[in-house]
């Protein structure tokens, strides 16, 4: 395939191979302005076009090869799936910057608290229920004496989930915390984005797995429990995006960063999100353990009664070990801001502490 070659005086020349013209651009004597047409064809086109779609070994007649060697040589950003889940994350962002979407999503987080609140209840009579029924078909008060201690355990457990999940938005609602740049939200958002789509994928494939080879219980629990923790992986990216209105956090991409600020901003944001987040997983734990011990419990009248009790018992166990998880992460955040306050420290001391920098030498007069 030859081509011809507009010279400086406007006159073509060729033919020539697509060899020697790159042979000429190297000299210098094709410039990447310059314009070429091939043998027969209809349109001039700039040399630096053809180069670039031209690829390592010349021209390619094919259409689709061409278009194939434009997509690899681009930058990698313009892909199509990077460009489709860049879309994604930002229309979450700009539903963050949306008040009455932050204002819904809000309240969203107050149900989901409360659904998990008022389930530790709900667990606490579940268990009552249950022992009562292993009682009577046992013919033995153990049972029932476990299940009043449990349904005494789930009142006082429900006090101090709602209690320290309380606590926990005062203390987002009273200390603002600044970040040095807006990067850690996004990134943090983005990989958990990422994370909640593998584990929706992978508890479907284990609950296919359950159902052909286990049971159509554990298949089910699977199912429920993997959509949930992956809903709840996906609300990262959404409070994330809103952590001006739910983290009390402002981002500054043009302040002046000390050594050791980014640090202990670092941390408290870590913290501050695990603060927050702790109340949706305290809500949808407890409806996850809420739905294990209900199915678990429809099972103790088949076949598999063994099992299932097993099942019913260590979902009953979660469901209450679930509401110490807002005063677990209250302590939690309280230490995360004690350890940035000693970063905050340490620098400072090495601050006032470092060696000044020396004055340059005077020359004599």
């Amino acid at each position: 395939m030859n081509y011809f070659y507009l010279a400086d005086d406007q006159k073509p020349i060729g033919p020539l191979p697509f060899s020697a013209l790159k042979t000429l651009a190297a000299s210098g004597v094709i410039k990447p302005d310059t314009l070429v047409i091939q043998e027969g064809g209809a349109d001039w086109r700039r040399w630096r076009d053809l180069a670039s779609a031209a690829g390592p070994e010349g021209p390619w007649a094919p259409v689709g090869l061409a278009l194939l060697w434009q997509r690899l040589s681009e930058s990698p950003e313009k892909t199509l799936f990077v460009r489709a889940v860049d879309r994604c994350l930002d229309r979450t962002r700009k539903a963050g910057a949306d008040e009455h979407f932050a204002a819904g999503f809000q309240r969203y987080t107050q149900i989901v608290t409360n659904l998990g609140s008022y389930g530790v209840l709900l667990a606490g009579a579940l268990i009552l229920l249950g022992s009562l029924v292993v009682a009577v078909r046992l013919d033995a008060g153990i049972p029932l004496g476990f299940g009043l201690a449990a349904t005494v355990s789930s009142v006082i457990l429900h006090y101090l989930a709602v209690r320290f999940t309380c606590a926990n938005e005062r203390l987002v609602d009273r200390s603002p915390v600044t970040l040095p740049t807006d990067v850690v939200p996004k990134t943090i958002g983005l990989v958990y984005s990422i994370a909640g789509v593998a584990v929706l994928v992978l508890s479907l494939y284990n609950a296919m797995q359950s159902y052909v080879h286990v049971s159509l219980r554990l298949s089910v629990i699977q199912v429920v429990i993997g959509v949930l923790v992956a809903a709840l992986c996906g609300h990262v990216q959404v409070v994330c995006s809103l952590s001006k209105r739910l983290l009390n956090v402002e981002c500054q991409d043009d302040g002046v960063v000390r050594a050791g600020d980014y640090y202990a901003s670092l941390v408290k944001f870590s913290a501050r999100l695990l603060l927050r987040m702790g109340a949706l997983l305290f809500g949808f734990g407890m409806m996850a353990a809420l739905v294990a011990l209900v199915v678990s419990g429809l099972f103790l009248f088949g076949q598999s009664q063994s099992a299932a009790a097993d099942d019913a018992f260590t979902a009953a166990l979660v469901a209450l070990a679930l509401a110490l998880l807002p005063m677990v992460v209250h302590f939690l955040y309280l230490g995360s801001v004690l350890a940035a306050d000693l970063i905050n420290a340490v620098f400072a001391i090495e601050r006032h502490t470092a060696p000044s920098a020396a004055a340059p030498p005077t020359k004599p007069c």
